[in-house]
């Protein structure tokens, strides 16, 4: 299972920068299509397959399904935390933090 697979079941969605790091991932998924309606005129909310939610659910259930029969005790954290980046300004700023993430991890061991 890859972070790339994302794009697999979700084909609204682009994958940005981002960086594995052995407890977590820090990504920026762009979306190429934004519904202006949170819920259709029948009252019910639309498809789930365009959304965040449903992307990071679909990952985490793959992962987890790929990693549990080497290593039975994985578990993920509850949730996770999201970002929408307003300005081209928050874009370069998180992608130099994912770029040198991992060098601030190295520092730490």
């Amino acid at each position: 299972m890859r972070w790339e697979s994302l794009t697999d079941n979700s084909p609204n969605i682009k994958i940005g920068e981002y960086i594995i790091m052995p407890d977590h991932i820090h990504g920026i998924i762009y979306f190429n299509e934004i519904e202006s309606k949170i819920r259709t005129t029948d009252g019910l909310f639309g498809s789930q397959r365009k959304n965040l939610p449903s992307a990071m659910r679909g990952f985490k259930s793959g992962f987890t399904s790929f990693v549990r029969p080497t290593y039975p005790s994985f578990e993920w954290q509850t949730g996770y935390h999201d970002r929408i980046l307003f300005t081209q300004y928050d874009l370069a700023r998180t992608v130099k933090y994912i770029r040198n993430n991992s060098a601030k991890a190295v520092e730490k061991c």
